[in-house]
């Protein structure tokens, strides 16, 4: 279970990092974005994204429970690859069209970290410093598979990017129902 859930998380975070990896590439060289107004973009909305998710996810989790803001999470992040493909696919790319979508993915992001970290971490509380070091580098091990694999995908739109996104939400949403059951959460 340990390991399906830090899968959930590695699968979320490598495709967080695809937009890392992506977002210079589509702003800057794409669309002319200025790397200081970039930086400014990404910090900001960045910022306000996971400070609000953050916020509410530490009210709410307490009513409906980690694994229901998991499934809400991964909901919005699906919604936000949706939002991108459609807005790349059907509309020119603009810098608001790509960023608004990616801001939203940062919010659905936020609220899987900390939920998904404490229903992988509840049996081994014992063993916190070995279960996080391993659950750390299997985080930063989906990051870079996934990260570099987004550089190699065509970099003339971001439909490629609202691919990851929409792939990695259905991929961890489906894992993590495989494996969860309610009695091992306690």
């Amino acid at each position: 279970v340990f390991v399906a859930y830090s899968t959930c998380g590695l699968i979320t975070f490598g495709a967080f990092f695809s937009w890392m990896t992506a977002a210079p590439v589509l702003l800057i060289h794409n669309l002319g974005v200025s790397p200081s107004r970039f930086g400014c973009l990404i910090l900001l909305g960045g910022v306000i994204a996971m400070l609000l998710a953050g916020w509410i996810n530490a009210r709410v989790v307490k009513r409906v429970g980690a694994a229901r803001m998991l499934e809400i999470a991964w909901g919005i992040m699906l919604l936000s690859g949706i939002s991108l493909l459609i807005i790349t696919f059907y509309f020119k790319a603009t810098v608001i069209g790509i960023l608004i979508p990616a801001y939203l993915f940062y919010f659905g992001a936020t609220f899987v970290w900390p939920n998904i970290y404490s229903l992988a971490f509840t049996p081994f509380g014992h063993i916190a410093g070995y279960a996080g070091a391993v659950y750390g580098c299997l985080q930063t091990a989906g990051a870079a598979v996934i990260g570099s694999v987004v550089s190699y995908l065509p970099h003339g739109t971001a439909q490629s990017l609202a691919w990851v996104f929409i792939s990695c939400s259905i991929l961890a949403f489906c894992l993590f129902k495989l494996v969860y059951r309610p009695e091992n959460a306690q």
